[in-house]
């Protein structure tokens, strides 16, 4: 593919790569930093303390898999590359930016090197971090239902990643409330496998060594049936209510 059009005369082609606003890599073809815009070098000035460089300057001549693994780990990605590669990398766990790797080639399609563009999305990338937690809190809503007794009730599918969010949450929710009893409401889980089974089992264990007694509520005649496959001994009852008066006739 071919531009159209001429350059003004009066332009040269670096002015062009300094005014993108964007941070601008050129590296050669073995992938080694040749050159860099005003913009990028401002980002590096930051960050090459991480490479265990003192000076920006000490980046020209660096390899572009000190910060792109995946030239490493797939060195036929750039010997193939006949287009604009892009992807998103995380330079030390301090940045993050998508690159955009774009061979430059002559007229005769012989490849000169590569022009790299990092596009800061550090930010963007922690409020999504920010948006999933909090979806994660929202997922798993503990009600105060009576004075120092929690509800927990469990919707859709308890899988690994919810399973861990719920525990910790959990936990910390009923030191920090002094709760001495959680009923955890099962109407609303979508699937009882071994794996729910045994993870609400191991939550209870878990709240029963900090002084937490569980209820299972919530039990359908069908969670009934399924329950009689466990070895569980959970206290059981229909529904919030019934397991809240039986804590009630308890403490009375």
């Amino acid at each position: 593919m071919t531009a159209i059009g001429k350059l003004p005369e009066t332009i040269e082609y670096k002015w062009i790569l300094e005014s993108i606003g964007e941070n601008v890599i050129i590296a050669d073809k073995e992938y080694n930093v040749v050159w860099m815009n005003a913009t990028a070098k401002q980002l590096f000035e930051q960050v090459a303390h991480l490479f265990g460089v003192a000076d920006v300057q000490e980046m020209i001549g660096k390899n572009m898999t000190d910060f792109y693994r995946d030239l490493h780990y797939q060195p036929d990605l750039m010997e193939h590359l006949t287009s604009t590669h892009r992807a998103t990398i995380n330079i030390k766990d301090q940045y993050i930016a998508d690159i955009v790797i774009t061979p430059i080639r002559n007229d005769q399609e012989e490849l000169e090197g590569y022009i790299v563009m990092l596009m800061d999305v550090t930010e963007k990338a922690r409020k999504e971090t920010e948006r999933e937690q909090l979806i994660r809190e929202l997922s798993v809503p503990i009600l105060q239902v009576w004075d120092r007794v929690l509800a927990l009730p469990i919707i859709g599918i308890l899988d690994e990643d919810r399973y861990n969010t719920l525990l910790e949450r959990v936990l910390d929710e009923c030191v920090k409330r002094r709760a001495r009893y959680i009923l955890i409401d099962l109407s609303g889980l979508r699937k009882m496998d071994d794996m729910s089974g045994y993870q609400i089992n191991k939550m209870c264990q878990a709240l029963a060594l900090l002084g937490v007694t569980c209820f299972i509520v919530g039990v359908s005649p069908h969670l009934a049936l399924s329950l009689t496959n466990f070895d569980y001994t959970w206290s059981t009852f229909s529904s919030t209510e019934e397991g809240l008066k039986h804590i009630i006739s308890k403490e009375n």
